[in-house]
């Protein structure tokens, strides 16, 4: 909606508000019955977040109230009402929001003759938190919380969807000085005795806002203040001045510590205070003008710099472009750093290799017809951070503009905050003349900033008010003079200032008058300043030369004129009365395209037939100032030959003759776009510098001409002349400087109108080119071979993909009979050892039945004979069956062969489990040789290129990626060098030497490039001698 700004009237401790919002905001509330409704910015949205700090009430329908502290609330049913059914005491509240289905209840207002502790207690564990909590630990008591939400009304409770929550204010302030550095400091709080000991703290000044101070904050900083800092009120309002525009609201929500099982919403006011007369002999109880640290009472208070890197990086680039800031104010510093970093209405550069400050700057010339006359509104005088000045050049209303901000809007902000007219009496009452604006660019030093190269970027506009009558605050109808005050923000350490400027109504034929003189008055100091500066005889020529009533001195001065200009033209063709109207190359009978040699040729010819020696001298053909219509004609053939035969004059002339500068914005479908578009360039091509001027051809011209002619038209050079929009006659002007003047103020309007000129070129070229069918079918043409080389990139793309997939498919296709012949391999492996199984069943059965033959054999011999047949494939054990078949029928002898073959059995055992139990321990022990070799680093030793290859390793995969160590491995095997994770480990920190393994890539790089020079030195062999 626009700042708001405030005013304290003389005589009055009342504050007076005005500003963009302010008026905004009276313009909402007359359209509020019909809109019912308030259109808002996200910025002005988050700050309304301070009437939550209000009382306000809102309900459900289309109304919402704002309440005044001194307004009763409604009489009505709570919406929370603590009391039971068998008479308990019940909760009063004094204020109830209802939102939706969200139920709120506070007892921001309840006193300790409506709640008492009991009470405050049961309402707690009604809403189910745990009192025995408190007093525990750094919990604060019941009685504590009591007191401080009942008694001190320092916060105060709310239920959210049935759940309690606290809320408690806090108002943060930063209170700020410039040290003798031109640093910012703030005031905080060092340590604080408590009963445990010191503690200490590092904090901003803050203090906790009660309820009955809520929309008070200010006058509770006051009251902070004095009872914290002991500063009085009368001494923080003389040295004090509070940043409005530094006020933010903030809104957090945690669980507190000493207030268990209830969350707590911290509603912080945050704002900063500078000290603008640190000096002042009742703040030395705060540690001022030094910035020392001091005590009050239990706390100890330091000014600590203010964190702030910006402020830094614009004091450092100020020192590199040498800029001492030393000799800034520190209210001019703060400005610098508000302007730059803050308000972003100027940009420092380096240009060239100079420091630039650019600002922008908006200058309204405000018209209105008074008695029928025009008039302009300027400055008279200015009151202004303390000084009065006079404006001697008629100053028109300007203000600073942002860095983005459009021009119409600065003009709209301009008329508001220097005259205080409002949106709707500029969208009524005042035409912006769009036509006169224009920008210029000044450079110069500032006065402000001593050394600070700054760049002025001025916009010039005219306004004119329409209705010219009742308009008493800005002096019309009358057009009497009147001042207007408004209050200006300082940042620093200086207090807000009071701008007061008086302004006038004046004739604009005196503005112009006004600033001739000024322009006449600084070129003869200037001259008189250097002739001060020369010697006797150039004193005495600059004297000549200034003084307007000596006829000598005139025309010592035309001259020096002579002498210097020599052949030297400037200005606009003067013609001779007797041309005026004529047409020169009608009245030479040639045409305008003309040569130099045909033109000279028609003279001589037009000169002996019209001299006046060969016509009749008719007394009676006499005119009054007796020339004769031969002379007079005698006359006009040589004035234009004059003219016409001088290349200047002639581009001078032909440049004031009437001319088409339209250009077509579209084909004549009749003509077509050869005949519509060739005679405009045909005719445009008379002003043209550079000759051929290349034609605009047909269908059957060669593109790459096409192209040369466009080309040559897209930076086309004009000779065109425009001297006759000079809004000065250089033959009026009294001396040098004034003529140099009207050179420059001729030279602007030329440029503006050579610009048209250039645009109104460009303009036809592109028109051209936007139609011509040479280029469409050009550009047709390159769009449908973009189009077929995407769509055979998408073909060559969809190919490779078709062909990746066959691929992938055949790949499975392969997997899959791979996994289909592994299952019947094993498949017909499982069948064979079932089988086998099933005829070793059956031998075992044929072995069994065998020995029982033989007769009864000891338990221990019939186990080992089980054991044995077990182990045996189905071959050894079908040969067994055979030899226990043909064993002997007599059961001694049977049992001695059985008993052979037993042991037998049990020696080829022993001897398969002893060969196994050797192969396990020679395996144990190549393993342990192997990893004893890589743990001590006697193993195989690095080679020079294994080194490298670790090395760079160490580089690709640096410190902190994820599985490093296999990574580095495998890079190493796959460069043929086969090296375990464990190996790498062992020589990374091998040759750190206590270095961290982050940084082993470039140290081992290092040492690898020393270890080859000293390699390949060593094995270059020494010459022998001969």
């Amino acid at each position: 909606m626009g700042s708001l700004r405030s005013v304290v009237l003389p005589r009055s401790n009342r504050r007076s508000f005005f500003g963009m919002a302010c008026s905004r905001a009276v313009q909402l509330a007359q359209h509020t019955g019909q809109d019912r409704m308030v259109h808002m910015s996200a910025e002005v949205k988050d700050n309304l977040h301070a009437l939550k700090m209000m009382r306000v009430i809102l309900s459900n329908s289309d109304m919402t109230y704002f309440l005044d502290p001194a307004t009763p609330v409604p009489s009505g049913p709570p919406a929370y009402n603590s009391g039971n059914a068998d008479g308990s005491p019940s909760c009063k509240v004094a204020l109830s929001l209802s939102l939706g289905n969200n139920q709120q209840v506070s007892t921001e207002n309840a006193k300790p003759a409506e709640m008492s502790f009991i009470q405050f207690k049961q309402m707690l564990e009604r809403f189910k938190v745990d009192t025995s909590k408190f007093g525990t630990g750094v919990a604060r008591s019941l009685d504590e919380f009591y007191r401080a939400v009942i008694v001190d009304q320092k916060s105060f409770l709310v239920v959210e969807d049935n759940v309690l929550e606290r809320v408690v204010a806090i108002v943060r302030v930063s209170l700020r000085i410039r040290d003798s550095e031109n640093k910012l400091r703030e005031l905080r709080l060092a340590a604080k005795q408590m009963v445990g000991g010191v503690h200490q703290r590092n904090q901003p000044l803050a203090f906790v806002l009660k309820i009955p101070e809520r929309g008070q904050w200010a006058e509770a900083i006051e009251r902070c203040f004095e009872e914290k800092l002991s500063i009085s009120s009368r001494v923080q309002r003389l040295c004090f001045n509070i940043d409005n525009d530094s006020y933010r609201f903030k809104e957090e929500r945690s669980a507190s510590e000493t207030i268990p099982g209830i969350m707590t919403t911290y509603k912080s006011h945050n704002i900063i205070i500078n000290i603008k007369d640190k000096a002042n002999k009742e703040l030395k109880r705060i540690g001022l003008p030094q910035g020392q640290q001091f005590e009050i009472g239990k706390s100890t208070w330091s000014w600590e710099p203010v964190i702030d890197s910006k402020e830094d990086e614009l004091m450092s680039l100020l020192h590199k472009n040498g800029i001492d800031v030393a000799e800034f104010s520190a209210q001019a510093f703060a400005e610098l750093y508000d302007e730059v970093h803050v308000s972003m209405s100027a940009t420092l550069d380096v240009v060239f290799g100079d420091l630039r400050r650019t600002i922008r700057i908006v200058k309204v010339w405000v018209h209105a017809e008074i008695l029928n006359i025009d008039h302009v509104l300027v400055v008279r005088a200015k009151w202004q951070k303390g000084t009065y000045e006079e404006m001697h050049l008629p100053q028109p209303v300007s203000m600073r503009m942002g860095v983005d901000q459009e021009w119409t809007e600065a003009v709209d902000q301009a008329l508001f905050t220097r005259l205080g007219l409002t949106m709707d009496f500029l969208a009524a009452n005042v035409h912006v003349d769009r036509s006169t604006h224009k920008l210029t660019e000044e450079v110069g030093y500032s006065r402000s900033y001593p050394g600070l190269k700054t760049m002025y970027q001025v916009n010039e506009i005219s306004v004119q008010i329409l209705n010219t009558g009742a308009q008493l605050h800005i002096g019309l109808p009358s057009g009497t003079d009147f001042t207007f005050a408004r209050r200006e923000e300082v940042k620093g350490p200086e207090t807000q200032d009071v701008v007061i400027t008086h302004w006038c109504w004046l004739n604009r034929d005196d503005i112009e008058a006004r600033k001739k003189n000024s322009v006449l008055r600084m070129s003869v100091q200037q001259s008189i300043k250097r002739c001060s500066m020369n010697d006797d005889s150039d004193v005495e020529e600059a004297e000549e030369e200034d003084d307007d009533g000596d006829a000598a001195g005139d025309a010592s001065w035309k001259k020096k004129k002579r002498k210097d200009g020599g052949d030297k033209r400037s200005g606009s063709l003067k013609l001779n009365p007797l041309l005026e109207g004529q047409d020169l190359y009608a009245l030479l009978e040639v045409t305008e395209t003309a040569s130099v040699d045909q033109i000279k040729k028609q003279y001589r010819k037009l000169a002996l037939k019209h001299h006046p020696d060969k016509q009749d001298h008719d007394a009676s053909k006499e005119k009054k100032d007796g020339l004769t219509e031969g002379d007079q004609l005698f006359i006009k053939i040589q004035e234009a030959y004059e003219i016409l035969s001088d290349t200047a004059k002639r581009q001078q002339y032909d440049s004031t003759l009437e001319f088409d500068d339209e250009v077509p914005e579209e084909v004549d479908e009749a003509k077509g776009f050869y005949d519509t578009f060739g005679p405009v360039f045909q005719r445009n091509a008379r002003w043209s510098v550079r000759h051929p001027v290349p034609e605009l051809g047909s269908d059957k011209t060669d593109i790459a001409k096409v192209h040369r002619f466009y080309d040559f038209w897209f930076n086309f050079e004009s000779w065109r002349d425009f001297s006759m929009h000079d809004e000065y006659n250089l033959e009026d002007a009294e001396f040098r400087e004034e003529r140099r003047w009207m050179e420059r103020q001729n030279k602007k309007v030329r440029k503006e109108f050579e610009s048209d000129e250039r645009r109104r070129v460009l303009r036809l070229a592109e028109a051209a080119e936007r139609f011509d069918p040479r280029i469409r079918a050009e550009r047709e043409e390159r769009e449908a071979k973009k189009r077929e080389e995407k769509e055979r990139r998408a073909r060559l793309k969809q190919e490779e993909e078709d062909a990746k997939r066959r691929e992938e498919e055949a790949k499975k296709q392969k997997a899959l009979q791979e996994q289909q012949d592994k299952e019947e391999k094993e498949r017909l492996e499982k069948e064979q050892r079932k089988q086998k199984q099933q005829v070793a069943k059956g031998l075992r059965q044929r072995a069994k039945k065998a020995v029982q033959a033989k007769g009864t054999l000891p338990a221990d011999m019939l186990e080992d004979l089980q054991d044995m047949c077990l182990s045996l494939d189905v071959e050894p054990l079908e040969a067994l069956c055979g030899r226990l078949e043909a064993l002997p029928s007599n059961k001694e002898k049977a049992a001695i062969a059985i008993k052979a073959e037993l042991e037998e059995w049990r020696k080829n055992k022993a001897d398969e489990q002893q060969q196994q139990a050797k192969q396990r321990e020679e395996n144990k022990k190549r393993d342990d040789a192997k990893e004893g070799a890589a743990g001590s680093g006697t193993g195989t030793p690095w080679a020079a290129e294994e080194m490298g290859m670790l090395a760079k390793g160490l580089q690709k995969f640096p410190g902190g990626v994820g599985g490093r160590w296999a990574l580095i491995s495998q890079f190493l095997s796959t460069s043929g060098f086969s090296r375990t994770e464990k190996e790498v480990i062992e020589k990374t920190k091998e040759m750190s030497d206590g270095q961290s393994l982050r940084s082993m890539g470039s140290q081992i790089a290092a040492d690898l490039t020393n270890f080859k020079a000293k390699a390949g030195a060593k094995a270059a062999p020494a010459p022998k001698a001969k």
